[in-house]
């Protein structure tokens, strides 16, 4: 509790977008390194220059919004890493999950594979997921999907959409077939 003389905290000054965008040129050595070390080996998909660019585009989003208030560098460089981390590990994740499924599900992750593999970077893996969630009729069919991408079990997706297990098998399955179609179809290409 404050005192009657006490002063409230000044807030940090909010940096522009500008200053952030300095801060990140003049360090995109020392990120890239951060991100270096959470990429896994062999991903093929990604690489710290994806991730940096990402990095740069989500503080550039906050900073145009929200604003970035670090109270000190070493405060900037916590929310630097904590993106850096995230974005890797999320690019990471994308790829090895179908790389694991692209056996197992047939044409559609062979083809999910080979277009990702072919993306540019994030951006393009991200709009190519989104073309593919957009392509779904029904909002349960795109949280499917979804989830099925996050590595998510049968059994978890039915907790988490209240359904059996049975129901979200089947349904992945026609959606699985719908994809590979539009995959086929060309419909989900540029």
């Amino acid at each position: 509790m404050l005192s009657h003389d006490s002063q409230p905290p000044v807030p940090s000054p909010r940096l522009s977008r500008a200053e952030i965008a300095n801060f990140l040129t003049s360090n995109e050595l020392r990120i890239r390194e951060m991100a270096r070390t959470k990429l896994s080996r062999g991903s093929g998909f990604v690489d710290s220059q994806d991730v940096f660019a990402s990095v740069a585009r989500r503080l550039d989003q906050l900073a145009s919004g929200s604003g970035v208030r670090p109270r000190s560098e070493a405060e900037l460089w916590a929310l630097v890493r904590t993106v850096t981390t995230n974005t890797a590990i999320e690019k990471t994740r994308l790829v090895a999950r179908v790389r694991a499924i692209a056996s197992t599900e047939g044409l559609y992750g062979q083809e999910l594979l080979k277009r990702l593999e072919e993306c540019g970077g994030d951006d393009e893996a991200t709009l190519l997921v989104h073309r593919m969630a957009l392509a779904l009729p029904a909002a349960v069919d795109r949280q499917i999907m979804f989830l099925f991408l996050r590595g998510a079990s049968f059994t978890a997706m039915a907790v988490a959409l209240e359904m059996t297990e049975d129901a979200v098998r089947k349904r992945w399955a026609r959606l699985r077939s719908a994809l590979e179609e539009r995959f086929l179809g060309g419909q989900l290409d540029d």
